[in-house]
């Protein structure tokens, strides 16, 4: 890379995590990790802490999308500690809405309570299209802990969030199918418009 060859550490950091995006991006996940963790590595030389937690975003979805997610939860919260040290609302959003979705695999209850927090940061940013996924995902959550009239009112809210931004849910959360067809009729159907 030109930057790093001119020491611009900053830019060479931001470059990196770029390509390790790109990668990600073409599906060569295995080839972004070591991007990412390069420019981790350059970000921490800059001392710059918003450059090091968006770095550190990345770095841990190449290990998410590896299928490595203690690792990936390890580094979504060293950039947690981040963001709320700077009090920096953007990368706590993102974080918590990950690392949320790692969590659940073993405790529904506290990856609700980072989704909630996520949902409220990213709507609050107006990142509508995040918040959408989150109602979505935490629909699904409200479903596995048996609270369905609750789980049809957010799925009806983030159904109505999607079409209003004319996209479909990225990475749509597993036992979603099961819900949409658990909510298409009855009471479920009907608080589902409600939600809407």
């Amino acid at each position: 890379l030109l930057a790093r060859a001119a020491n611009e550490t900053w830019e060479a950091s931001y470059l990196m995590m770029l390509q390790a995006i790109a990668a990600m991006l073409r599906g060569h996940n295995a080839a972004a990790v070591p991007l990412a963790q390069e420019s981790v590595a350059l970000a921490r030389a800059t001392g710059d802490g918003w450059l090091e937690a968006i770095t550190l975003h990345i770095f841990a979805g190449t290990h998410q999308r590896n299928g490595n997610a203690q690792v990936a939860e390890a580094l979504y919260e060293e950039e947690i500690r981040i963001g709320r040290r700077s009090d920096d609302e953007w990368i706590l959003g993102f974080a918590l809405a990950n690392l949320a979705t790692l969590v659940a695999r073993r405790d529904l209850h506290s990856a609700e309570a980072m989704s909630v927090e996520a949902l409220q940061m990213l709507w609050r940013m107006g990142d509508v299209r995040v918040a959408g996924n989150m109602l979505l995902w935490l629909s699904v959550v409200a479903a596995r802990t048996g609270r369905m009239v609750r789980a049809a009112r957010l799925l009806g809210a983030a159904d109505a969030q999607h079409e209003r931004l004319g996209a479909k849910p990225e990475m749509p959360p597993d036992g979603l199918d099961d819900l949409r067809a658990a909510t298409s009729s009855g009471e479920l159907a009907l608080a589902r418009d409600q939600g809407r």
